[in-house]
This record gives C-alpha cells, sequence and structure tokens, in this order.
C-alpha cells in the first residue's frame, strides 16, 4: 500500500526518533491518535518484535 504524500510524512515524523523500543512505549502513553498494541514476539532475552497498529496501518518494530 502507497501512502499519500501527507500521511507519509506524519507517519515519517512519529517514528523518525523512535530508535528504542522504550521510545516507542513513551510515544504509545502520549500518542495522538493513540496507537494499539497487536502482538509482542519474544526473538530471544534481549529482543522483542512489536505489531502496533495505528488508525489502519500496522507498525512493526524490532523486526528480525
Amino acid at each position: 500500500m502507497e501512502l499519500p504524500g501527507r500521511r507519509a510524512e506524519a507517519l515519517r515524523l512519529i517514528v523518525e526518533n523512535q530508535h528504542m523500543l522504550h521510545e516507542v512505549v513513551a510515544w504509545m502513553a502520549t500518542g495522538r491518535p493513540a496507537p494499539q498494541l497487536l502482538k509482542v514476539v519474544e526473538q530471544d532475552e534481549y529482543t522483542n518484535d512489536v505489531v502496533l497498529t495505528l488508525d489502519d496501518l500496522w507498525l512493526v518494530y524490532d523486526c528480525s
């Protein structure tokens, strides 16, 4: 799915400074609109993949 320019830019602004999982969690607590946690997949003792929804989009973090 290709996002329209304005929506892609808005999403880029949201995620551009989310380099660590704790930054994603902090944003989830204050995000407008609020994202919804769908799934946490434990990869090993150090890595978790996190899948969120934001409106009609899925965001996948720390995906291996």
